[in-house]
């Protein structure tokens, strides 16, 4: 458990890191859920609580996956620590077992 607490790439601080964004998003907590439609591998939904909307993308699969969706975003957080912030549009990039959080703006 120590090496984890130390470790910014483990599995705890992960875990920490939905809960404080889960928390700090109630959108993420009691916003309206609607399932996306996703090919293969890749399971997708979105929250929309007050004009906050997430889409929420986790490729199940090992192999790289993609999804389209309407508009635009930002990673707020990803299983890969290094994919933070990065800026999506109509398109999520996927690497095989990632999931990601995406604040939509447009």
């Amino acid at each position: 458990m120590e090496t984890q607490r130390c470790d910014p790439e483990s599995m705890l601080a992960l875990y920490r890191h939905l809960l404080a964004l889960r928390r700090a998003e109630p959108t993420l907590s009691i916003g309206t859920y609607a399932p996306v439609h996703a090919e293969g591998d890749v399971l997708a939904y979105l929250r929309e609580h007050e004009g906050s909307r997430f889409l929420v993308a986790l490729d199940l699969g090992s192999q790289p996956a993609s999804l389209a969706f309407a508009g635009a975003g930002e990673v707020v957080l990803s299983t890969d620590i290094n994919r933070k912030e990065d800026a999506v549009r109509r398109r999520v990039e996927l690497r095989g077992d990632e999931g990601v959080v995406v604040r939509l703006t447009g």
